[in-house]
């Protein structure tokens, strides 16, 4: 995850722009996973259908 990422000791393989990118993207994702799972919780038909766009 995110947290477990020490941007110093990632410098050397790549540099801050990437890694903070990369960091960025999977904290999207993730997000996004989220979203998607809410949603299809909530498509249930016995929940009363509420949609999210993600």
């Amino acid at each position: 995850s995110p947290e477990d990422v020490s941007l110093m000791d990632r410098t050397e393989e790549a540099s801050v722009e990437e890694v903070w990118e990369a960091l960025s993207e999977w904290k999207t994702l993730k997000q996004r996973a989220e979203l998607l799972d809410t949603a299809r919780q909530n498509d249930h038909p016995s929940s009363g259908g509420a949609k999210v766009d993600a």
